[in-house]
Protein backbone atom coordinates (compact mmCIF):
# COMPACT_ATOMS: atom_id res chain seq x y z
CA UNK A 1 0.00 0.00 0.00
CA UNK A 2 1.38 3.40 -1.01
CA UNK A 3 0.66 5.92 1.49
CA UNK A 4 -0.05 9.54 0.43
CA UNK A 5 0.10 12.91 2.53
CA UNK A 6 -2.52 14.10 4.33
CA UNK A 7 -5.42 15.72 2.40
CA UNK A 8 -7.68 18.90 3.16
CA UNK A 9 -10.70 17.66 6.55
CA UNK A 10 -13.71 16.49 4.57
CA UNK A 11 -16.80 14.59 5.49
CA UNK A 12 -16.55 11.00 4.18
CA UNK A 13 -18.96 8.78 3.00
CA UNK A 14 -17.89 5.03 2.41
CA UNK A 15 -17.77 3.45 -1.28
CA UNK A 16 -19.18 0.09 -0.85
CA UNK A 17 -16.46 -0.79 -3.74
CA UNK A 18 -14.02 -0.13 -1.57
CA UNK A 19 -12.43 -3.45 0.41
CA UNK A 20 -12.54 -3.65 4.49
CA UNK A 21 -9.14 -3.58 6.20
CA UNK A 22 -7.88 -6.40 8.57
CA UNK A 23 -7.10 -5.03 11.64
CA UNK A 24 -5.40 -6.89 15.06
CA UNK A 25 -5.05 -5.59 18.55
CA UNK A 26 -2.29 -5.91 20.63
CA UNK A 27 -3.58 -5.19 25.09
CA UNK A 28 -6.57 -6.19 26.09
CA UNK A 29 -6.90 -4.83 29.84
CA UNK A 30 -9.01 -1.93 30.39
CA UNK A 31 -9.08 -0.16 27.22
CA UNK A 32 -8.17 -3.37 24.60
CA UNK A 33 -11.94 -4.47 24.81
CA UNK A 34 -13.02 -1.06 24.45
CA UNK A 35 -11.29 -1.07 21.07
CA UNK A 36 -12.14 -4.20 19.98
CA UNK A 37 -15.82 -3.48 20.01
CA UNK A 38 -15.09 -0.07 17.98
CA UNK A 39 -13.72 -1.48 14.83
CA UNK A 40 -16.46 -4.74 15.09
CA UNK A 41 -18.75 -1.69 14.68
CA UNK A 42 -17.46 0.15 11.46
CA UNK A 43 -18.65 -1.57 8.45
CA UNK A 44 -15.03 -0.75 6.54
CA UNK A 45 -12.70 -2.76 9.17
CA UNK A 46 -12.76 -6.40 10.20
CA UNK A 47 -10.98 -6.81 13.38
CA UNK A 48 -9.36 -10.49 12.74
CA UNK A 49 -6.69 -11.00 15.24
CA UNK A 50 -6.16 -10.31 18.82
CA UNK A 51 -3.16 -10.82 20.86
CA UNK A 52 -2.36 -10.68 24.84
CA UNK A 53 -0.04 -12.24 27.32
CA UNK A 54 -2.78 -14.15 28.25
CA UNK A 55 -3.89 -17.31 25.94
CA UNK A 56 -7.16 -17.02 28.03
CA UNK A 57 -7.61 -13.42 27.31
CA UNK A 58 -6.87 -13.36 23.62
CA UNK A 59 -9.09 -15.89 23.10
CA UNK A 60 -11.56 -14.41 24.43
CA UNK A 61 -11.74 -11.05 23.33
CA UNK A 62 -11.22 -12.97 19.56
CA UNK A 63 -14.29 -15.09 20.18
CA UNK A 64 -16.65 -12.23 21.94
CA UNK A 65 -15.81 -10.07 18.32
CA UNK A 66 -15.32 -12.64 15.81
CA UNK A 67 -12.05 -12.58 15.06
CA UNK A 68 -10.27 -15.67 13.69
CA UNK A 69 -6.92 -15.82 15.23
CA UNK A 70 -5.64 -15.17 18.73
CA UNK A 71 -1.68 -14.67 19.70
CA UNK A 72 0.41 -14.83 22.86
CA UNK A 73 3.42 -13.00 20.92
CA UNK A 74 2.29 -9.53 18.88
CA UNK A 75 5.90 -10.76 16.73
CA UNK A 76 3.92 -13.71 15.55
CA UNK A 77 0.96 -11.53 14.74
CA UNK A 78 2.10 -8.76 12.59
CA UNK A 79 3.75 -11.40 10.51
CA UNK A 80 0.03 -12.41 9.57
CA UNK A 81 -0.05 -11.69 5.80
CA UNK A 82 -3.87 -10.51 5.80
CA UNK A 83 -3.06 -8.29 8.33
CA UNK A 84 -3.05 -4.39 6.87
CA UNK A 85 -3.00 -2.12 10.03
CA UNK A 86 -2.45 -2.94 14.19
CA UNK A 87 -3.57 -0.64 17.20
CA UNK A 88 -1.52 -1.23 20.38
CA UNK A 89 -3.11 -0.77 23.58
CA UNK A 90 0.02 -1.76 25.42
CA UNK A 91 1.63 -0.18 29.27
CA UNK A 92 3.37 2.58 27.54
CA UNK A 93 6.35 0.97 28.04
CA UNK A 94 6.35 -1.46 25.67
CA UNK A 95 5.23 0.99 22.76
CA UNK A 96 8.21 1.63 21.16
CA UNK A 97 9.02 -2.22 20.42
CA UNK A 98 5.48 -3.23 19.32
CA UNK A 99 5.15 -0.09 17.38
CA UNK A 100 8.87 -1.04 15.64
CA UNK A 101 7.94 -4.71 15.18
CA UNK A 102 4.84 -3.90 12.91
CA UNK A 103 6.71 -1.25 10.93
CA UNK A 104 9.21 -3.93 10.33
CA UNK A 105 6.81 -6.27 8.93
CA UNK A 106 5.30 -3.37 6.77
CA UNK A 107 1.89 -2.77 9.03
CA UNK A 108 0.24 0.45 9.57
CA UNK A 109 0.03 1.33 13.33
CA UNK A 110 -2.39 3.36 15.84
CA UNK A 111 -0.93 3.27 19.07
CA UNK A 112 -2.21 4.89 22.21
CA UNK A 113 -0.19 7.67 23.63
CA UNK A 114 2.58 8.43 24.34
CA UNK A 115 4.50 7.41 21.92
CA UNK A 116 7.81 6.68 23.81
CA UNK A 117 7.98 6.26 27.87
CA UNK A 118 9.56 10.12 28.33
CA UNK A 119 9.68 12.70 26.06
CA UNK A 120 12.71 10.77 24.01
CA UNK A 121 14.22 13.02 21.09
CA UNK A 122 15.97 10.63 19.60
CA UNK A 123 13.49 7.43 20.10
CA UNK A 124 11.11 9.48 18.40
CA UNK A 125 12.95 10.20 15.58
CA UNK A 126 14.18 7.04 14.93
CA UNK A 127 10.33 5.37 15.07
CA UNK A 128 8.82 8.11 13.31
CA UNK A 129 11.95 7.85 10.32
CA UNK A 130 11.09 4.11 10.19
CA UNK A 131 7.75 4.42 9.86
CA UNK A 132 8.70 6.97 6.22
CA UNK A 133 10.60 4.97 4.96
CA UNK A 134 8.71 1.99 5.43
CA UNK A 135 5.77 3.88 3.64
CA UNK A 136 3.15 3.20 6.70
CA UNK A 137 1.18 4.97 8.82
CA UNK A 138 1.69 5.47 12.42
CA UNK A 139 -1.03 7.68 13.86
CA UNK A 140 -0.94 8.51 17.22
CA UNK A 141 -4.16 8.02 19.79
CA UNK A 142 -4.60 11.78 20.31
CA UNK A 143 -8.41 11.04 21.23
CA UNK A 144 -9.27 14.46 22.77
CA UNK A 145 -8.67 15.99 19.69
CA UNK A 146 -11.42 13.51 18.51
CA UNK A 147 -14.02 15.22 21.26
CA UNK A 148 -16.45 17.06 19.27
CA UNK A 149 -15.74 20.27 22.42
CA UNK A 150 -12.38 20.37 21.71
CA UNK A 151 -12.99 20.01 17.68
CA UNK A 152 -15.69 23.39 18.20
CA UNK A 153 -12.92 25.37 19.96
CA UNK A 154 -10.05 24.54 17.09
CA UNK A 155 -12.47 24.95 14.74
CA UNK A 156 -13.70 28.87 15.91
CA UNK A 157 -9.76 29.80 16.03
CA UNK A 158 -9.58 28.31 12.47
CA UNK A 159 -12.51 30.53 11.42
CA UNK A 160 -10.71 33.90 13.29
CA UNK A 161 -13.92 34.12 14.96
CA UNK A 162 -12.05 34.66 18.61
CA UNK A 163 -9.63 37.10 16.57
CA UNK A 164 -5.87 37.45 17.46
CA UNK A 165 -5.25 34.53 20.57
CA UNK A 166 -4.04 36.28 23.23
CA UNK A 167 -4.22 32.72 25.73
CA UNK A 168 -4.53 29.70 25.83
CA UNK A 169 -5.53 27.67 29.32
CA UNK A 170 -5.93 24.12 29.64
CA UNK A 171 -6.50 22.22 33.05
CA UNK A 172 -6.45 18.75 33.46
CA UNK A 173 -6.59 17.50 36.95
CA UNK A 174 -7.20 14.11 38.08
CA UNK A 175 -9.03 11.59 40.37
CA UNK A 176 -7.00 10.37 43.63
CA UNK A 177 -7.75 6.47 42.40
CA UNK A 178 -6.25 6.98 38.96
CA UNK A 179 -2.95 8.04 40.40
CA UNK A 180 -2.97 4.79 42.59
CA UNK A 181 -2.12 2.64 39.11
CA UNK A 182 0.84 1.67 38.38
CA UNK A 183 0.95 3.08 34.96
CA UNK A 184 0.16 6.33 36.72
CA UNK A 185 3.54 5.81 39.05
CA UNK A 186 6.34 5.25 36.82
CA UNK A 187 6.06 8.78 34.86
CA UNK A 188 5.78 12.64 35.63
CA UNK A 189 1.77 13.11 35.28
CA UNK A 190 3.36 16.08 33.26
CA UNK A 191 3.88 12.77 30.57
CA UNK A 192 1.49 10.41 31.22
CA UNK A 193 -1.41 11.08 31.01
CA UNK A 194 -0.22 14.52 30.81
CA UNK A 195 0.93 14.55 27.05
CA UNK A 196 -2.81 15.08 26.46
CA UNK A 197 -2.80 18.43 27.87
CA UNK A 198 0.83 19.30 25.92
CA UNK A 199 -0.57 17.70 22.29
CA UNK A 200 -4.19 19.86 22.71
CA UNK A 201 -2.18 23.08 23.57
CA UNK A 202 0.24 22.88 20.71
CA UNK A 203 -3.06 22.16 18.63
CA UNK A 204 -4.77 24.74 19.64
CA UNK A 205 -2.13 27.09 19.33
CA UNK A 206 -1.20 26.09 15.77
CA UNK A 207 2.60 27.34 15.71
CA UNK A 208 5.51 26.80 17.81
CA UNK A 209 6.30 27.56 21.41
CA UNK A 210 9.52 30.15 21.98
CA UNK A 211 10.26 29.14 25.51
CA UNK A 212 8.55 27.08 28.53
CA UNK A 213 8.59 27.58 32.58
CA UNK A 214 7.32 25.43 34.68
CA UNK A 215 7.11 24.53 38.64
CA UNK A 216 5.70 22.13 40.18
CA UNK A 217 6.23 19.64 43.55
CA UNK A 218 5.08 16.48 44.73
CA UNK A 219 1.46 15.46 46.41
CA UNK A 220 1.63 11.60 46.80
CA UNK A 221 3.61 9.25 47.99
CA UNK A 222 5.02 7.84 44.68
CA UNK A 223 7.65 10.25 44.73
CA UNK A 224 6.84 11.53 41.52
CA UNK A 225 6.24 14.75 40.22
CA UNK A 226 2.56 15.27 40.33
CA UNK A 227 1.64 18.44 40.29
CA UNK A 228 3.16 20.98 37.17
CA UNK A 229 1.90 24.37 36.61
CA UNK A 230 3.60 25.14 32.55
CA UNK A 231 3.66 29.12 30.73
CA UNK A 232 4.70 28.61 27.26
CA UNK A 233 4.97 31.48 25.18
CA UNK A 234 4.65 31.40 21.84
CA UNK A 235 6.04 33.34 18.71
CA UNK A 236 3.12 35.15 18.24
CA UNK A 237 2.86 36.73 21.49
CA UNK A 238 0.50 34.43 22.60
CA UNK A 239 0.61 32.92 26.53
CA UNK A 240 0.00 28.85 26.76
CA UNK A 241 -0.79 28.09 30.69
CA UNK A 242 -1.30 24.32 31.50
CA UNK A 243 -2.60 22.74 35.11
CA UNK A 244 -1.80 19.16 35.69
CA UNK A 245 -2.45 18.16 39.12
CA UNK A 246 -3.00 14.55 40.63
CA UNK A 247 -5.15 13.71 43.87
CA UNK A 248 -7.13 16.62 43.52
CA UNK A 249 -10.54 14.64 43.05
CA UNK A 250 -11.53 12.55 46.03
CA UNK A 251 -12.59 8.99 46.11
CA UNK A 252 -15.82 9.65 47.29
CA UNK A 253 -16.82 11.24 43.07
CA UNK A 254 -17.17 8.56 40.87
CA UNK A 255 -14.67 8.38 38.03
CA UNK A 256 -14.30 11.90 36.17
CA UNK A 257 -11.56 14.57 35.41
CA UNK A 258 -11.54 17.99 36.67
CA UNK A 259 -10.40 19.40 33.18
CA UNK A 260 -11.15 23.28 31.26
CA UNK A 261 -10.21 24.62 28.14
CA UNK A 262 -10.14 28.33 27.59
CA UNK A 263 -9.56 30.37 24.45
CA UNK A 264 -9.35 33.75 24.90
CA UNK A 265 -8.62 36.34 21.66
CA UNK A 266 -9.00 40.01 21.06
CA UNK A 267 -12.83 39.91 19.68
CA UNK A 268 -14.10 36.60 21.34
CA UNK A 269 -13.34 33.45 23.88
CA UNK A 270 -14.49 30.19 24.00
CA UNK A 271 -14.59 27.92 26.85
CA UNK A 272 -15.22 24.23 27.91
CA UNK A 273 -15.21 22.69 31.06
CA UNK A 274 -16.44 19.43 33.07
CA UNK A 275 -17.77 18.13 35.09
CA UNK A 276 -20.29 20.96 34.87
CA UNK A 277 -21.18 19.98 31.03
CA UNK A 278 -22.42 16.92 31.88
CA UNK A 279 -25.04 14.98 33.98
CA UNK A 280 -24.42 13.61 37.21
CA UNK A 281 -26.41 10.90 39.00
CA UNK A 282 -26.26 10.92 42.61
CA UNK A 283 -26.36 8.29 45.21
CA UNK A 284 -25.82 7.59 48.86
CA UNK A 285 -22.15 6.48 48.24
CA UNK A 286 -20.94 8.67 45.89
CA UNK A 287 -21.83 11.40 43.14
CA UNK A 288 -21.46 9.62 39.71
CA UNK A 289 -20.29 12.31 36.49
CA UNK A 290 -21.15 10.37 33.53
CA UNK A 291 -19.01 10.37 29.98
CA UNK A 292 -21.41 11.78 27.20
CA UNK A 293 -18.25 12.58 25.11
CA UNK A 294 -15.41 9.81 25.49
CA UNK A 295 -17.04 6.74 24.88
CA UNK A 296 -20.89 5.95 25.53
CA UNK A 297 -23.47 3.87 24.30
CA UNK A 298 -26.33 4.79 22.31
CA UNK A 299 -28.70 2.15 20.86
CA UNK A 300 -26.43 -0.36 21.68
CA UNK A 301 -23.77 1.13 19.34
CA UNK A 302 -20.72 3.08 21.38
CA UNK A 303 -20.32 7.13 19.77
CA UNK A 304 -17.75 9.26 21.29
CA UNK A 305 -14.28 10.47 20.61
CA UNK A 306 -12.65 7.32 20.85
CA UNK A 307 -15.29 5.65 17.73
CA UNK A 308 -13.77 9.07 15.53
CA UNK A 309 -10.61 8.50 16.62
CA UNK A 310 -10.46 4.93 15.35
CA UNK A 311 -12.78 5.45 12.21
CA UNK A 312 -10.26 8.17 11.45
CA UNK A 313 -7.56 5.58 11.42
CA UNK A 314 -9.51 2.65 9.47
CA UNK A 315 -10.48 5.67 6.77
CA UNK A 316 -6.71 6.85 6.14
CA UNK A 317 -6.15 3.10 5.45
CA UNK A 318 -8.97 2.37 2.91
CA UNK A 319 -7.79 5.99 1.45
CA UNK A 320 -4.18 5.36 1.35
CA UNK A 321 -3.35 8.46 2.86
CA UNK A 322 -1.66 9.93 6.04
CA UNK A 323 -3.99 11.16 8.60
CA UNK A 324 -4.07 15.16 8.57
CA UNK A 325 -3.67 15.13 12.41
CA UNK A 326 -0.90 14.30 14.66
CA UNK A 327 1.88 14.27 11.74
CA UNK A 328 5.02 13.25 12.27
CA UNK A 329 6.11 17.35 13.15
CA UNK A 330 3.55 17.65 15.36
CA UNK A 331 4.50 14.05 17.26
CA UNK A 332 7.73 15.63 17.46
CA UNK A 333 7.01 18.82 18.49
CA UNK A 334 4.86 17.25 21.68
CA UNK A 335 8.14 15.50 22.43
CA UNK A 336 10.13 18.46 22.29
CA UNK A 337 7.67 20.84 24.53
CA UNK A 338 7.43 17.64 27.33
CA UNK A 339 11.56 17.55 27.13
CA UNK A 340 11.42 21.21 27.97
CA UNK A 341 8.93 21.06 30.63
CA UNK A 342 11.03 18.53 32.48
CA UNK A 343 14.02 20.41 31.96
CA UNK A 344 12.81 24.10 32.93
CA UNK A 345 11.19 22.30 35.89
CA UNK A 346 14.73 20.51 37.20
CA UNK A 347 16.82 23.88 36.20
CA UNK A 348 14.22 25.94 37.75
CA UNK A 349 14.89 28.34 34.59
CA UNK A 350 12.58 29.28 30.85
CA UNK A 351 13.96 26.58 29.07
CA UNK A 352 14.32 27.75 25.36
CA UNK A 353 12.98 24.99 22.81
CA UNK A 354 15.57 25.92 20.47
CA UNK A 355 18.04 25.00 22.73
CA UNK A 356 17.04 21.14 22.62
Amino acid sequence: MSVRGPTAHRLWLPDPAMRKVSLGLVGLGNQGPRYARLVTELPQADLIATCSRSEERAREIADLHGATRSYTDYRTMVEEPALDGVIIVTEVDRHVEIVVTALEAGKHVLVEKPLTAGPDLEETDRVLDLAERQGCILMLAWVERYDARCSRVKRAIDEERLGKIVSIFIRRNGWRRYFRKPRFQQHPWIWEPGVHSLDLLLWLAGERPLEVYACGGKMAETGLEDTFWVMTRFESGAVGVIEQVANTIPETVAPTGDREVEVIGTEGTIRWFEPNDSFVLWRDEAAAYLDTHWYSDVAGLSQGALKNQVATFVRCLREERQPEWGTPDEIRLVARLGKAILESLESRRTVRLGDL
